[in-house]
């Protein structure tokens, strides 16, 4: 349905005991990019005026979200056995709302990702040399992106009128990712760098063979 491509570099590592007392390992990505090719990515939400009664209305605001400053986050987070299980138990608990890796996008709206890595695959994430490579990290959507409308409620409209509940910022809204890829990738600056050194050693290369006579 959509697809996204972010590019990731510079991640902070956490390892720590959740709510829960279960220890938990992310890696989290403060400053990730959208691929320009993905181009604009539209999303429009419905924001409320912060009246009630007969002055309440709403109006609605489209924003580029593949635009810098619009990417909040992306979190990967370690599937270890213990998450595993408690995975688990909230499908069990909740049959229609199963967990799943996601979106989510807030009022402003900007977009954090949330993922799950198997242990095999996390520890490959720690070994990168961030300085000399960079990871790209394809989502599939089950919803697209682009021209996606998050509307207020109508209860809540209903509400807001009536002045029943506080005026808040639009919920959170949710994307479900059906399947998601990584690729690491060379910093073009240090590819060029290879490369250089590898045409010197060619060059050189050439003249020990012409210095020797083959």
């Amino acid at each position: 349905m959509g697809k996204l491509r972010f590019l990731l570099s510079n991640p902070e590592h956490y390892i720590y005991t959740d709510h829960e007392g279960f220890l938990r390992e992310e890696v989290v990505f403060n400053a990730p990019k959208i691929d320009k090719d993905c181009g604009d990515i539209l999303v429009s939400r419905e924001y409320h005026n912060k009246q009630h009664g007969e002055n309440y209305g709403t109006h609605w605001e489209t924003t580029s979200v593949a635009r810098e400053g619009h990417l909040t986050k992306v979190t990967i987070w370690h599937r270890t056995e213990i998450l595993d299980s408690a995975i688990r138990k909230w499908n069990e608990r909740n049959p229609e709302d199963k967990w799943t890796d996601q979106i989510q996008i807030d009022w402003m709206p900007s977009l954090e990702v949330y993922v799950t890595l198997p242990s095999e695959y996390f520890s490959r994430l720690l070994r990168i040399n961030w300085k000399e490579q960079f990871l790209t990290l394809t989502v599939d959507t089950n919803q697209p992106l682009n021209g996606l409308k998050i509307p207020i409620m109508e209860e809540d409209k209903n509400a807001y009128r009536e002045g029943k509940i506080a005026l808040q910022t639009p919920d959170i809204h949710i994307v479900a990712i059906s399947r998601y890829r990584f690729e690491i990738k060379c910093i073009p600056e240090y590819e060029k760098k290879l490369s250089d050194e590898s045409s010197r050693l060619n060059i050189l290369s050439r003249l020990l063979r012409f210095a020797v006579g083959r």
